[in-house]
C-alpha cells in the first residue's frame, strides 16, 4: 500500500482534498522511495505511529495558517506615527504564515500616508496576486477600502 493510500484512508476530523503529486512531493522529503511503505514487516503499533506522524506532517504543510492582526491597537485613527510598526508586524507575520488577516474592527479611519506606506508598500513588494491571496482585510469599511486603494495607487505614482 502506498503512503498516499494510507494517508487518504486515515481517519481525521478534517478531510483535505489534495492531489497525488502534492502528497508525493511532500512525502518524498520523508521517504526517498516515492511513497511506497512496506507495512508487512511492521507491528500494528509501529504502523499507527508512522501514520500519525505522516498525517501530522502532511496536514501541517497543506493547511494554510493565518493570523489576525488587530489594527485597533494602534488607535481609532491610524496615523503616520505607527506606520513602521504596522508594516513590520504584517511583514513579519507574512514570513511565518501563508495568510494574514488585517482587522479594521475598532478603526474609524486611516491617513492616506498610512495606506501608502503599509498597504501600498506590501502591494508593491508582493504583486497583485500574492497581495490578494496573502492579505485579507477584515471589517474594512468602504471608506477604509477607498483610502487603501488611493494609497496603493499613490505608491505607483511615486515609483514612476
Amino acid at each position: 500500500m502506498t503512503l498516499l493510500e494510507k494517508y487518504q484512508e486515515y481517519p481525521r476530523k478534517t478531510k483535505i482534498n489534495v492531489s497525488e503529486d502534492i502528497v508525493f512531493s511532500l512525502l518524498s522529503e520523508l521517504d526517498g522511495r516515492k511513497g511506497v511503505l512496506d507495512f508487512d514487516n511492521c507491528d500494528y503499533d509501529i504502523q499507527e505511529e508512522i501514520l500519525d506522524c505522516l498525517v501530522d506532517i502532511v496536514d501541517s504543510k497543506l493547511i494554510k495558517k493565518e493570523i489576525v492582526i488587530e489594527l485597533s491597537k494602534y488607535g481609532e485613527i491610524l496615523v503616520d506615527d505607527n506606520t513602521k510598526e504596522m508594516y513590520s508586524e504584517i511583514k513579519k507575520e507574512l514570513t511565518l504564515n501563508e495568510c494574514v488577516v488585517v482587522s479594521f474592527e475598532g478603526v474609524q479611519t486611516l491617513q492616506t500616508t498610512v495606506a501608502k506606506n503599509v498597504f501600498g508598500r506590501l502591494y508593491s513588494e508582493l504583486g497583485n496576486v500574492n497581495y490578494n491571496t496573502m492579505i485579507k482585510l477584515k471589517g474594512a469599511s468602504k471608506t477604509h477600502m477607498m483610502i487603501i486603494h488611493l494609497g496603493i495607487a499613490d505608491t505607483f505614482k511615486t515609483e514612476e
